[in-house]
């Protein structure tokens, strides 16, 4: 048994590689990968270094990395990278809620459900919370950092008074910082631990989460809000 050791954020987890037969250990720092001598000899695992540090820190979030609530976002995602996760929905972004429709923009699918106008502000709000919680742990904070109430924040934003240009220049403004802070992250720290709302998360995952939040609700708007 061969081990490589590679510097780590992470605190608990193991993921287990069968294909190629390798144990990734994580407990703290370093990061142990347990390499078996046999599988070294195997084409495929004759890679550098820097090709494992890939695989391990610039992939989607596995199981444990974030709440499993957030899966319905993280399965919409299919980058394995979240750079390019938020470059691949940048156009989705920068064109979708132009063309909205005006007699759409205040319109309810059904009474108590909320207006596009008031949809819009949540994807907003929404963004701009998920990137202070990256930043946070990023940055090792230990507190959890608070969750929310989507229909409170939803019911006290007042996106009934806007205007649909101001909302959608918001969101692209809201994306285009949510995509120059996860650009300044390292691997590593993307990989950084903390709690939020109670629940252990990484600032990978976060990402993540982001992007598939977004196509979460674009999906919402095609079928109950444009249908028709």
């Amino acid at each position: 048994m061969q081990q490589l050791a590679i510097p780590a954020a992470l605190s608990h987890m193991e993921v287990l590689a069968p294909q190629i037969g390798i144990r990734i250990s994580i407990s703290g720092r370093p990061l142990h990968l347990n390499i078996p001598r046999s599988t070294l000899t195997r084409p495929f695992c004759k890679m550098n270094s820097l090709f494992l540090f890939k695989i391990i820190f610039m992939s989607k979030p596995i199981e444990g990395t974030f709440p499993p609530f957030f899966s319905t976002y993280t399965n919409k995602v299919q980058e394995d990278d979240v750079a390019a996760a938020f470059k691949n929905q940048q156009e989705l972004v920068n064109t979708f809620f132009d063309t909205i429709p005006k007699d759409k923009q205040d319109f309810a699918y059904a009474p108590g459900k909320w207006t596009l106008k008031e949809m819009l502000q949540h994807i907003i709000d929404t963004e701009r919370i998920f990137a202070y919680r990256s930043l946070c742990i990023a940055r090792h904070e230990k507190q959890s950092l608070p969750g929310f109430d989507e229909n409170e924040y939803a019911s006290n934003s007042q996106a009934a008074t806007r205007s649909w240009q101001s909302l959608v220049a918001e969101l692209k403004l809201v994306r285009k910082s949510t995509e120059i802070l996860f650009d300044s992250f390292s691997p590593e720290t993307l990989q950084q631990p903390g709690i939020s709302n109670n629940n252990p998360v990484t600032v990978n995952a976060i990402g993540f989460i982001t992007v598939g939040h977004l196509y979460h609700h674009i999906e919402v708007i095609r079928e109950r809000y444009l249908l028709g």
